[in-house]
Order: C-alpha cells, then sequence, then structure tokens
C-alpha cells in the first residue's frame, strides 16, 4: 500500500467518518406577522459556550441565510434588521456531519419603540433616545440620516470614511473599518486593529473583520456613532477591545424600499424549423435575458445552424449564423411560467456552392420557462413573419441565474 494512502487510512480510523465531515445551520428569517420572508439583515452564529461571534452573514431576498460551521457543539442566532427588533433563537446544539434548519421569526418594532421623545428641544423616537442624548452631549462622531441622505453612499464605508475617528482601509478584494489609535497602544501589536462594531445594540465584532459593504446596503442605515478610544466609549459599548475605538449603526425603523436591479441570465439553446415536411436546419447557440422590475424581459440569441438534423424531406443545404433580440412579458404575472413577445431575427445564411443570402424576420413567440434553483429550463416557439408565410422555429435550452 503506498504511504499517502496508509497515512490516509490511518486518519479515517482515528476520526471516524463523520469526523471529517461539516456540519450547516441554516434557513429563513421571515416576519412574525405576515410570514413573508424578511430581505434585509443580518445573522451572526454564536458559541453558546463561550459567547465567542463566529460569523455573519445578510441574509438573501427571501430572508434564506446558511453557515458553515467548524465543528459540534452548541450555538445560537442573532438575528438583526432594519424595521425589526434584535432577535436571538434558542440554544441548539450540531452533532458531527448533521445539517440543522433553524427558522428566525422576525418582530417589527413596536409601536412603543418607535414613539417620540424629546432630547436637546429635537423630537426622536425611543429606540433612538441613548443615541441623541449621547449626541447631545458632544462625546463622539455623529451622522445623522438627513447627513447620510445629501452623502449619497453607495455603500456602508462611504458613510464611515467621513469620520476622523476611523479609517477604511482595503483589506484583499475589499475594505474593513480600522482604528486610527496607534496600533502598539490599542491592540498591542504592529497590525492595524479595528474598533468594535455594533449593529442596533448588538456587537457585531471586530471592523477589520467585518466586511459591512457585504453585511448592510447604506441606505437601510439610520445613524451612525463614532468612538475613536476607550476614554471616550460610552458603557453599552463597552468590552474587551474598546481600546480601539468603537461604531454604533443603527438601521431604520422601516425596511428600505428594494432597488430595482436587473435579473441577468445566460444559457445555451437548440432549436429548429418545423416544416411541413419535417425539420430543417439545426440551430445551436447561447442566449442572455435580462429581466426589469417593470416586468419587461429583454432576450438577444446567436445560434449556428448546422446540416445533418433534418427529417423527411426538410433538408436544406444551407449553413450560417441567426441573430435574435426580442421583448418579452409574462401576462399572467412576473412569477408565472407562460411568457410572450415579439421581436426580430437576421440570417446570413452560406449555400454549397458558395451563395450567401440574407434574410430579415419579424416575429412573435410564446414559451414556458421553469425554476429549477438558478437554473432556468425553456420551451419556445418563434413565428416568422406571422403576416407573409409563416415559419415556425422551435427551441429548447437551458439559462442560469447569474444575479
Amino acid at each position: 500500500m503506498p504511504t499517502a494512502t496508509r497515512w490516509l487510512a490511518l486518519l479515517v480510523c482515528l476520526v471516524g467518518p463523520r469526523g471529517l465531515m461539516s456540519q450547516e445551520v441554516r434557513g429563513q428569517v421571515r416576519d412574525r406577522a405576515t410570514g413573508a420572508g424578511v430581505s434585509n439583515g443580518v445573522v451572526t452564529l454564536v458559541d453558546a459556550v463561550d459567547g465567542r461571534l463566529l460569523g455573519h452573514v445578510a441574509v438573501g431576498p427571501q430572508g434564506q441565510y446558511a453557515f458553515r460551521v467548524p465543528r459540534p457543539g452548541a450555538y445560537l442566532l442573532q438575528f438583526v434588521g432594519p424595521g425589526y427588533g434584535p432577535f436571538a433563537s434558542g440554544e441548539f446544539t450540531l452533532a458531527p456531519g448533521e445539517t440543522r434548519i433553524v427558522p428566525l421569526p422576525a418582530a417589527s418594532l413596536p409601536a412603543a419603540v418607535l414613539d417620540t421623545v424629546v432630547v436637546a428641544g429635537r423630537r426622536v423616537t425611543v429606540r433612538l433616545q441613548r443615541y441623541h442624548e449621547r449626541r447631545a452631549a458632544g462625546v463622539g462622531e455623529f451622522i445623522t440620516r438627513e447627513q447620510i441622505d445629501r452623502l449619497s453612499p453607495v455603500v456602508t464605508t462611504d458613510i464611515l470614511q467621513q469620520t476622523a475617528g476611523v479609517n477604511v482601509v482595503r483589506v484583499g478584494p475589499g475594505l474593513r473599518v480600522a482604528s486610527r489609535q496607534d496600533p502598539a497602544t490599542c491592540a498591542r501589536t504592529d497590525q492595524p486593529s479595528g474598533p468594535l462594531v455594533f449593529l442596533d445594540g448588538l456587537f457585531l465584532g471586530n471592523g477589520m473583520g467585518l466586511n459591512l459593504d457585504g453585511l448592510l446596503m447604506a441606505r437601510a442605515i439610520e445613524a451612525v456613532e463614532v468612538y475613536s478610544g476607550a476614554g471616550d466609549v460610552p458603557p453599552e459599548f463597552e468590552r474587551s477591545g474598546a481600546e480601539c475605538g468603537a461604531v454604533g449603526l443603527w438601521t431604520r425603523a422601516a425596511a428600505p424600499e428594494p432597488i430595482a436591479v436587473p435579473v441577468f441570465e445566460a444559457g445555451g439553446q437548440f432549436g429548429t424549423w418545423v416544416t411541413s415536411q419535417g425539420l430543417a436546419e439545426g440551430r445551436f447557440g447561447g442566449r442572455i435575458v435580462i429581466g426589469f422590475t417593470s416586468g419587461v424581459e429583454m432576450m438577444a440569441a446567436v445560434s449556428r445552424l448546422v446540416l445533418g438534423l433534418e427529417t423527411g424531406t426538410a433538408g436544406t443545404d444551407r449553413t450560417g449564423t441567426q441573430v435574435t433580440v426580442a421583448a418579452r412579458v409574462r401576462p399572467l404575472g412576473r412569477q408565472s411560467s407562460l411568457y410572450v413577445g415579439a421581436g426580430g431575427t437576421f440570417l446570413s445564411f452560406q449555400r454549397s456552392l458558395g451563395i450567401v443570402d440574407d434574410e430579415e424576420y419579424f416575429f412573435l413567440m410564446a414559451g414556458l420557462v421553469a425554476r429549477k434553483g438558478r437554473f432556468r429550463p425553456f420551451l419556445e416557439t418563434q413565428v416568422l413573419d406571422p403576416v407573409g408565410e409563416p415559419q415556425i422555429h422551435a427551441y429548447t435550452g437551458v439559462t442560469i441565474r447569474l444575479y
């Protein structure tokens, strides 16, 4: 037996097959009242034994989240999101190799939290009362929603770059928040360290270890407070590491309206010309689909015409290229499988004798598309020149949703 194989066999014997497995916890954040998925917020994985924060993820469009957990043990989850009060799950235990589904029911902020009080002559919500009291005291740096609106930030770190208390630095492909304190003083190391970061009062972690731009949208932030060192940090943010400062982020009382982000799909297709004599001119190629929030979808495709796929007496001696552009809609609703549309197609043929022909057609189309995760298998019929001499082209294939 080769040496490498012996070592692998010994490893399996020592740890067992289940010891080599990873654990996973996943689920969905839902509005407790409506049952709808919550599309904005952050889920944190916490070690239930020592309280260490093990990771953060931003929830997906339907509130979904997932963590890979390095080892079995006891854990709990925390959720913070715009328009919702902080929520912590009960403690749960992960066995070796287990996948645990943990639903997180988020409760909208109660009316009492949204009531107003007067702080320094200004009426503010109870939820942000302590923030505005600290702002009135003048210790630290504060950025209000009005200032954020004037700034028009693209990402969260755009807001923090306006402060003097922290630095925004590039680490690998992303941006992190670093302390302006002397590293030798605040972190007892020669490497930059970050301030503590809190979201709606819950501790998220060290700014140098958090991708805030990936966790929280700038438009979801209501207010920011920044403290440069231990002497400024208020009691609410005091914990180990506060000597490097602290950043408090407060989300909006209502979830922001979603940005109109187009859907982009790309994939392959196969088609043929359906005639009364059989099938002619096979077509292989690719297509892209861009879906807009208005409900309109744009489709563009390029196909190569090939010989050898004919049936009956429908054979031709033409090869070439076909380019198609179309607009389509879903008459039964944006989530339905049926779509219809219209467009134009351009064909450039080359016959066996070297003769080149160009043809252009207007066409009507109808199709069905299924959703299988990110995959979108489809069947489609196009009727070229519907008011003249109609040609029926049929296509099948699959596109993949890229974003």
